[in-house]
């Protein structure tokens, strides 16, 4: 398998994911949004905007584009469906980007850390980042008496979604 299909496969798994991860919670009480327990980002809310913030922000520094963290608190509904088509995009640049274009190094400078390496290894942490605080929105979810969390286990993804094309 291809360095870029590769990627394109788990740029696809992580839209998947996200919108499981959407219409599981946008039904929900959206007084529990805002409920705070002790995590990193203490409510789902707070997370699902952690989420979105880095997804994009990475897709700014693979695109080359600017980016600028949002100042002002958005609404929950804008959150999740920035989240969907920020995973969409995500899906779109890897579908665009060739091999070589995969390999080539991307300097990054930010206030937290300076780093050059390779276009490919950017998406990766964008999706691994992802999946990392999802884990976290299930966890929170669960103390808060959410139980019917979707799964999203990569098997399901393939039988899913893959088995489909099959």
């Amino acid at each position: 398998m291809s360095l870029q299909k590769l990627i394109l496969n788990q740029a696809s798994y992580n839209l998947w994911v996200n919108q499981q991860y959407v219409n599981w919670l946008k039904n929900k009480p959206k007084d529990l949004f805002q409920t705070e327990i002790a995590s990193s980002y203490p409510s789902l809310y707070k997370t699902l905007s952690h989420i979105l913030d880095v997804q994009e922000y990475w897709i700014s520094i693979i695109t080359g584009m600017e980016y600028q963290f949002p100042q002002e608190e958005r609404s929950l509904d804008t959150i999740l469906d920035r989240l969907e088509r920020s995973s969409q995009q995500l899906v779109d640049v890897s579908t665009a980007l060739t091999e070589e274009q995969l390999h080539e190094k991307i300097e990054v400078k930010s206030p937290w850390f300076e780093a050059n390496l390779p276009c490919y290894e950017y998406f990766e942490h964008t999706i691994h980042h992802g999946f990392y605080h999802r884990g976290q929105l299930v966890t929170i979810g669960r103390i808060l008496g959410i139980t019917d969390a979707p799964m999203t286990d990569y098997n399901f993804y393939n039988i899913a979604v893959m088995g489909e094309a099959a």
